[in-house]
């Protein structure tokens, strides 16, 4: 029987999934702080920096960091010590060294500044309650996306532990602002489907009220529809349900479209969609971005995922094994050093290799192959295997 510290570290593992889907919600919560109802805020009427922070929000999530830099030090002129401005920095750092890992000096970074945003929302006055509690979550969020990210179970379960309050207690904001059905909305489904997926975490679970799944997806769809700043996160949530919990490819591949055609320098919602392409079996706008010279300019980190990615493109539109099996060894070999962060991607070319080997006839090598990828991923469903 797993002892109780085993358990609060499952607990932490159950929320990398997730988590690490949260990458741009900080982001957006931003705006969200600086617009937040009718609760007094310190620059809540201007209007010049709020369209500022819009245009620094999609900056960042079209990896344009350069200009998103150069308008964060601009809001920073005019409100130097307010909390968000060490938020607004840590997710620059956050997306521009995407992924993020622990041991680097970017990491060391950003961490400094959530922790002086989260340590100077304490500064505020109970009247700017709106405004204290999105800064909080948004600061939250995104040290939780990367304590996940980096598999630092400890610190996921100690920060997750103290931040549930204050998701609680953004439920009742939900009639001031539509763009909070997004986190009723993920509560209420992830709450039932993650347990429900993988039953070894029902005990922990328990210890949280109950959700409803058919709820938390429309409750996620009106975000979509009626979010002015969280339809992104919305439309990749909704993604990400689809695929890895409903099975439902077709409409995983319409939201990860949206997002994707919205921001189409972004990496992670191309890489997203590129996916979602593939397990709809439409191979030829797949290929299109795969070979697109925006997706050959990517980092090693994305250009390991591009190369799974071809492999299951050879084996599944050219039946070509051989070069099939060449992608898939290289890409695990070069997404290796980015730790967890590669691990989905991984499994996909484990499950590869597993065909491959069962096509030569090899059952021994597609047994072995077949237990990588499961040793690798939470979501044995999603192996490109049919």
């Amino acid at each position: 029987m797993q002892s109780s510290l085993n358990v609060i570290s499952d607990f932490g593992k159950s929320l990398s999934f997730p988590i690490t889907r949260f990458k741009n919600l900080a982001f957006s919560l931003l705006v969200l702080i600086l617009t937040g109802g009718t609760v007094k805020a310190q620059v809540l009427n201007d209007t010049a920096t709020l369209k500022q922070v819009k245009e620094t929000v999609d900056l960042v999530y079209n990896m344009q960091f350069r200009d998103a830099t150069e308008k964060c030090d601009e809001i920073s002129r005019k409100y130097p010590e307010h909390p968000v401005i060490h938020l607004l920095r840590g997710i620059i750092i956050y997306w521009q060294n995407y992924p993020l890992l622990s041991d680097s000096d970017s990491g060391s970074n950003f961490e400094e500044q959530i922790h002086l945003c989260i340590n100077k929302c304490d500064d505020f006055e109970p009247e700017n309650e709106v405004e204290f509690l999105l800064t909080n979550m948004c600061a939250r969020a995104s040290l939780l996306a990367y304590y996940a990210g980096n598999e630092l179970q400890s610190k996921v379960f100690s920060l997750g532990r103290t931040t549930y309050r204050y998701l609680r207690r953004s439920f009742g904001y939900t009639g001031t602002f539509p763009d909070f059905w997004f986190f009723t909305g993920l509560y209420n489904y992830y709450r039932e489907a993650y347990p429900e997926a993988h039953p070894a975490y029902k005990p922990v679970f328990v210890i949280f009220p109950s959700g409803d799944m058919e709820r938390g997806l429309k409750e996620l769809r009106i975000a979509y529809k009626e979010s002015i700043f969280l339809k992104a996160e919305a439309s990749t949530f909704l993604s990400s349900i689809y695929k890895y919990f409903e099975n439902d490819y077709v409409s995983a591949s319409h939201f990860s479209a949206t997002i994707y055609n919205e921001y189409p320098m972004n990496t992670v919602y191309r890489i997203n969609h590129i996916e979602d392409l593939l397990l709809n079996e439409k191979y030829d706008e797949a290929e299109k971005l795969i070979e697109s010279p925006d997706s050959k300019k990517a980092n090693g980190y994305f250009q390991a995922q591009i190369s799974i990615l071809r492999g299951i493109l050879d084996e599944k539109k050219y039946n070509d094994m051989i070069k099939a099996e060449q992608e898939y060894k290289a890409g695990i070999e070069n997404i290796s050093e980015y730790g967890a962060y590669g691990n989905q991607h991984a499994a996909y070319a484990w499950f590869g290799l597993s065909r491959i080997s069962r096509f030569n006839n090899d059952r021994h090598g597609e047994r072995i192959c077949r237990r990588k990828a499961h040793d690798l991923t939470d979501f044995e469903n999603v192996s490109f295997d049919d």
